[in-house]
């Protein structure tokens, strides 16, 4: 019932389908993979992912402790998306809870939401690998984009549309990030480029936003991590049959 094997009648045998040696290799149980199956489609969009996500089996043995759905309730002011307010003690609608608290980088209630919360993001990533296989296996592009963008969000603790300087430490009030942005520096590649090394230099006479000197080490720690990646490429000529 939940497609992951089929009977063969010819050999009398039971055979794996796509969705069976998927719930193998990501580990996923076989309601999880059949609720996928069901539930991706060619025009989901990262609100309606997100709330599959969170109703996967793997989530039911979060625990939602006594009193824990008025901590939810109290969640559910701080995250823009919705979720169903007459199942505040479902530990999937827990889960949907954490991973956009996760994004908001809002205060959690109390400490136990934090290891819950690390729970959630671990189980997170296999389900969404195997969200992107059913995708993909199925063609749907913008779907499979959408997932794509989904488990870079979880990576990154932050919505979609957020600047990605918003990792960098010191950033966080979003003063710098704005004036940042008037110079035309969106993305961490083009930070490390303006800032050239001279990071004191920039802040101070480019960006005319001075910083203490604890901070700046802070941001040079992280700056000079980034990988800088050079990429050339060439179109060269295929016949159709090469090029399938």
């Amino acid at each position: 019932r939940a497609k992951c094997i089929e009977f063969d009648k010819e050999s009398q045998s039971l055979n794996a389908t796509t969705l069976g040696y998927l719930a193998s290799f990501y580990y996923l149980s076989h309601e999880t993979i059949q609720q996928l199956g069901d539930k991706i489609t060619s025009t989901n969009s990262i609100d309606e992912l997100l709330s599959t996500l969170s109703n996967a089996k793997e989530f039911a043995g979060l625990p939602v402790r006594h009193n824990e759905d008025v901590l939810n309730e109290a969640l559910t002011h701080l995250v823009p998306i919705k979720v169903p307010k007459h199942d505040l003690e479902s530990p999937h609608v827990k889960s949907n809870l954490l991973l956009q608290a996760h994004f908001e980088r809002c205060p959690l209630p109390i400490t136990d939401y934090i290891t819950d919360t690390k729970s959630v993001l671990d189980q997170s990533i296999r389900v969404l690998q195997g969200m992107i296989d059913i995708s993909s296996h199925k063609g749907y592009l913008s779907t499979t984009m959408n997932l794509v963008h989904l488990i870079q969000m979880i990576i990154q603790g932050q919505w979609l549309d957020q600047s990605p300087l918003i990792n960098v430490p010191h950033f966080e009030d979003g003063e710098i990030i704005r004036k940042l942005a008037n110079l035309g520096v969106l993305y961490l590649p083009q930070l490390v480029e303006r800032c050239n090394r001279d990071i004191k230099s920039f802040f101070e006479k480019v960006v005319k936003h001075p910083l203490p000197f604890e901070d700046l080490k802070d941001i040079y720690r992280a700056v000079e991590k980034i990988p800088l990646v050079e990429m050339k490429y060439s179109i060269v000529k295929s016949n159709t049959q090469e090029a399938i």
